[in-house]
């Protein structure tokens, strides 16, 4: 005899419905995972995408820090360069300004030097002037005594001639012409002493010729003239000057002194002085 299985089919059914809806489920959060997991990934390629901006930013950024450090590093040296360059004008301005002042003081002691030594050439200048003075003073009164003792024995001479016989003429003509050749030599020896005085104030030739013109003797000849001249009347005039008839043409006397030297003529002995010291 056959054996009866009795199934449940509300229990099955029921079961079923349960599994269906464990798999709906089931499906439901394996789609929600796959969102996710989209989801996920877009995050992933996103913060891909972000770490090589940042990767590529760090290295812009290094490349920045390194220009940056370099270009402190040039101002450092700069600077450093600029307080040598300071240190080194600061340096110079003292020097010049030194310098400056060395010069100055070596201008100023220059000028000192310049101004003690022309005093000195002045006081120089003036006892040579003084001297010259004194020694050409000296041969003009020496010159002047031998001219008066030698036209006393002049005179002495035309009287003895005019109280004598007319054949004492020769004699006394040659005495005359005696005396006019020791007159040259006695002129000459004022001549030689103010040459002397020449040389001691260390007048140079330009100076001893214009002495030489101030203290100019007189000649045998012209000796001769006025003793041939004083005895036929003329009148002699003051001692050391022409006769009147010489003094009407306007003639200077021959024994007689010429001039003083005139300022420029001083001028060019003291010029000359100044270049012989």
């Amino acid at each position: 005899m056959l054996k009866l299985n009795c199934v449940n089919l509300d229990k099955f059914l029921e079961e079923f419905a349960q599994l269906e809806q464990q798999m709906t489920e089931v499906n439901g959060k394996n789609n929600a995972l796959e969102m996710m997991l989209e989801d996920a990934n877009r995050l992933l390629k996103l913060y891909v995408t972000k770490e090589r901006s940042f990767m590529e930013e760090r290295e812009s950024l290094l490349v920045t820090v390194n220009s940056l450090q370099q270009t402190l590093q040039e101002q450092c040296n700069l600077r450093v360069e600029n307080e040598r360059l300071k240190s080194e004008m600061a340096n110079l301005r003292e020097q010049t300004a030194q310098a400056a002042e060395d010069g100055e003081a070596q201008v100023q002691q220059l000028v000192s030097d310049m101004r003690a030594e022309e005093e000195r050439h002045k006081r120089e200048l003036q006892t040579v002037r003084e001297q010259w003075q004194t020694e050409v003073e000296r041969a003009h009164g020496e010159v002047i005594t031998q001219l008066e003792a030698k036209d006393a024995e002049v005179k002495e001479l035309l009287e003895k001639k005019g109280s004598g016989a007319g054949g004492d003429e020769k004699e006394t003509e040659g005495s005359g012409e005696r005396e006019a050749e020791r007159a040259p030599e006695a002129t000459d020896g004022v001549w030689c002493k103010v040459s002397q005085s020449s040389e001691c104030s260390s007048l140079e030739p330009t100076a001893a010729a214009a002495a030489a013109a101030w203290l100019q003797p007189a000649s045998p000849e012209c000796l001769q003239e006025e003793a041939a001249v004083l005895p036929g009347g003329e009148e002699q005039g003051d001692f050391g000057s022409a006769p009147k008839n010489q003094r009407a043409r306007g003639e200077p006397a021959r024994h007689q002194l010429q001039r003083q030297p005139t300022e420029e003529e001083k001028d060019i002995v003291c010029l000359n002085t100044d270049k012989a010291k």
